[in-house]
């Protein structure tokens, strides 16, 4: 099994999907010089173990710190919409003082999945909050 393992270049089977990786998102704006380490903390989400590698179906990088993979997916079901599966990360928004900053992450590096509503009536029952823009 061994020469196997080394002619594909494989990990071996107890690292295949496991929590020996981990994933952290580097927001872009942590690197700023001027900004404490309690904002650059504040921006950057992680980190989280997360299994899966090059070689298994939820295929990420197999660098300890996972640079890159899939960070949205969707189960459709075109019989009825309602029940339509998704996963993404980080979250909804990009403001880091909000509590939907980061809140799909644990889910995501867990593969679980989500409600996609696409009904009126689902997605106003499931609403939490809405932005009204008004153009000048």
């Amino acid at each position: 099994m061994r020469g196997w393992l080394g002619k594909y270049n494989l990990l071996p089977p107890s690292r295949l999907y496991n929590t020996s990786y981990y994933l952290i998102l580097f927001n872009e704006l942590s690197f700023n010089p001027f900004l404490t380490d309690e904002q650059k903390k504040a921006l950057n989400i992680g980190p989280l173990p997360r299994g899966g590698n090059t070689h298994t179906p939820n295929s990420t990088s197999a660098n300890d710190n996972q640079s890159h993979g899939a960070s949205f997916g969707i189960i459709l079901d075109v019989g009825d919409w309602d029940k339509t599966l998704m996963t993404t990360t980080p979250g909804q928004s990009g403001n880091p003082d909000s509590r939907f900053y980061n809140n799909l992450f644990e889910g995501w590096a867990q593969d679980s999945y989500f409600p996609a509503y696409f009904s009126k009536d689902k997605i106003k029952a499931n609403t939490v909050e809405s932005t009204l823009l008004i153009g000048s």
